[in-house]
């Protein structure tokens, strides 16, 4: 209707990619499947052409790509506007190249990745090496219970020639039938420790089989003729090398502001989901769940345990891109595992035990002198908040309230606070510094606060968590770049959201259903360590500090004094409590959560779990509710 309009013409860029496809052999069929993702259900594919299609005009968003021909093996593949600033104003084409795999040739259902040199990308990776890949096949899903029920009903674990490496129990070995004997599910049979009389949940036939140790992963593989991927196959599966110096990338790309990235993969649910689901979240090799669902065991080994990466349906988003260590022995329903192969079998050189042993840093923070010399940089007006109630939604639970007040400057900030249902006036109240998932625009604000803290409100306490500058609710300035964290523009960011959590606070002393003498500060991830520890040792109106999954990096040393963490630990004043798992992905226990709590002083209290980062509810909640009870004093509910 519109063709040679010229301002239909000047406008195409910013709403048009151009797609190529290109396969060998060509004179494959190519559909596309439009991704929604605020969709339940995903609309039906499209037939687009035949290979080779080029520069075919497609309206910017996500798809799901098919390549189908007689006699080979469909490929999948998707792709996704970035959105990104070079982007926004002029065309861009997306290019998809496929060597199809004749289906009498293909191993199956793995999918094949080419070799080469490879360096991990993933920010938290624990070595810098380049390795040297093989050409491999990858399983594209992960393997499930009814995949291990095979394993078990072949003799899997009685078969000595499955189970090649010798077992290790806190740094000695042990026999074969002594280490055989810890594997048994609830009923005393060998099976995963989640099943009972060998057998899985019913209707988790297709879900990943979890609660299994790096040696159960391992020997099946064997079974399979297949072995664990080492940490530089696994993620160039996952990723391919893609990195971006400011913002987190997925298997499907670059993470986009605008996206439901729990329609892409499974985080912060309830279980596992099945092998074969989220489709729109595949890697750039067509692998299946390689961010959540369950995280997934490794070949190689440190000196804690061995390799775990990917994140589980129990993690935040930013999890995809850690790397954990585990001792052998241990098993969660979290961790799983896919195998890979290689065209004789054996792992090349980059299967290799990487025993990075880093020495425990200590830290020497500023005199108390100096430390209160620093609050100049903390003042702020105490203008009107000028405050509204925007929004209010009420369940069995609690009542939402969606709140706007005066900002630093004109700005008026959002808040959700969360009133329990049950408990008497006035209220003991949480204030919640989120995680990076938040800060980085993953998840909205009150979805993260009703995942990770309804038990709390449940439990009679209010909870108040002010919306901070990169959530959804309240995004950055299409511009906007992270700042080098030595740089002044860095401090006036931390003292910025600093100043919005201290207003959050001027609100609450506002309202007389909220009591000001029983306010507790919880900061998870992110929200225990720079700004939420700094905010934890200047604000005096909490009576509790809690710091769930947090710790000290080194790179901290690099910030000026005046908004370096390690100079505010020490003048936290309230009883304080860390509360982490042991083989934390995101701070290591030795190196950088303990010594965070060596810094603080008394009154304080370290809880650890057998867990990766941030601890399962069932194991942290009823710590913190008791510790709270401690504080804060119990909650009074209604009669």
């Amino acid at each position: 209707y519109l063709a040679g309009d010229p301002e239909f013409e000047k406008l195409r860029p910013l709403f048009t990619d151009y797609l190529t496809v290109t396969s060998n052999p060509p004179g494959a069929t190519v559909y596309l499947k439009r991704y929604d993702m605020n969709e339940t259900t995903n609309p039906e594919r499209e037939k687009i052409g035949i290979t080779p299609i080029t520069n075919l005009p497609v309206v910017r968003g996500g798809y799901k790509v098919y390549i189908e021909k007689d006699g080979f093996v469909t490929a999948e593949r998707v792709f996704s506007s970035n959105f990104s600033i070079e982007e926004a104003g002029r065309e861009t084409t997306v290019k998809i190249e496929i060597d199809l795999l004749e289906q009498e040739k293909n191993i199956r259902d793995m999918v094949f990745v080419p070799g080469g040199s490879y360096t991990l990308v993933g920010w938290d990776a624990p070595t810098g090496i380049e390795v040297k890949l093989n050409d491999y096949y990858i399983d594209k899903y992960e393997v499930s219970n009814i995949d291990f029920k095979q394993f078990i009903d072949a003799g899997g674990y009685v078969k000595k020639q499955y189970w090649k490496y010798p077992f290790e129990k806190d740094g000695k070995k042990i026999s074969w039938e002594e280490g055989i004997q810890q594997l048994t599910d609830k009923t005393g049979l060998q099976a995963p420790r989640n099943w009972t009389n060998q057998r899985f949940l019913q209707g988790d036939d297709n879900h990943p089989v979890t609660d299994i140790t790096w040696y159960e992963a391992a020997a099946y593989a064997e079974f399979a003729g297949k072995k664990l991927p080492t940490i530089f196959q696994w993620e160039k599966a996952a990723r391919n090398g893609e990195y971006h110096v400011y913002d987190e990338v997925l298997p499907w790309g670059l993470k986009s502001p605008n996206d439901n990235i729990l329609r892409r993969a499974n985080f912060e649910g309830n279980s596992t989901e099945n092998v074969k689901s989220y489709g729109f979240g595949i890697s750039p090799y067509g692998c299946y769940n390689m961010a959540g669902n369950v995280k997934e065991w490794c070949f190689n080994r440190s000196i804690k345990g061995f390799y775990t990466t990917g994140g589980s349906w129990q993690d935040p988003v930013y999890m995809f891109a850690n790397f954990g260590a585990f001792p052998s022995f241990y098993s969660s329903g979290t961790l799983g595992f896919r195998c890979v192969k290689t065209m004789d079998n054996q792992l090349g050189e980059d299967a290799l035990t990487i025993n990075l042993s880093e020495r425990i840093p200590t830290y020497k923070p500023v005199d108390e002198n100096r430390f209160k010399s620093f609050l100049t940089h903390f003042r702020y007006d105490k203008k009107e908040l000028n405050p509204q109630i925007l929004e209010t939604t009420e369940t069995s639970d609690w009542i939402k309230q969606k709140i706007s007040f005066a900002g630093r400057e004109n700005e008026h900030i959002l808040a959700f606070i969360y009133l329990p249902q049950k408990a008497k006036r006035p209220y003991q109240c949480i204030h919640w510094i989120p995680h990076s998932g938040v800060i980085s625009g993953t998840q909205s604000t009150d979805e993260a606060a009703e995942y990770g803290l309804a038990p709390h409100i449940k439990a009679g306490r209010a909870l108040f968590v002010v919306v901070p500058e990169g959530a959804v609710e309240r995004p950055r300035e299409a511009d906007f770049s992270y700042p080098d964290i030595g740089s002044v523009r860095y401090r006036e960011m931390v003292i910025n959201y600093i100043t919005d959590f201290r207003r959050g606070l001027d609100y609450l002393e506002t309202r007389d259903d909220i009591d000001r003498s029983k306010l507790a500060f919880l900061g998870t991830s992110w929200g225990s360590t720079r700004v939420g520890v700094i905010l934890a040792a200047i604000e005096a109106r909490y009576r509790s500090v809690v710091f769930l999954a947090g710790g000290i990096r080194k790179r901290n040393l690099e910030a000026l004094p005046e908004v370096n963490m390690i100079n505010y630990v020490p003048f936290i004043k309230p009883s304080k409590i860390l509360i982490n798992g042991k083989y934390d992905e995101a701070f290591a226990l030795e190196t950088e959560a303990k010594p965070f709590y060596d810094l603080m002083r008394e009154p304080k209290k370290l809880v650890l779990f057998e867990s990766g980062h941030v601890p399962p509810m069932e194991k942290r909640v009823p710590v913190i509710n008791n510790w709270l009870d401690e504080t804060l004093g119990k909650v009074n509910f209604s009669e």
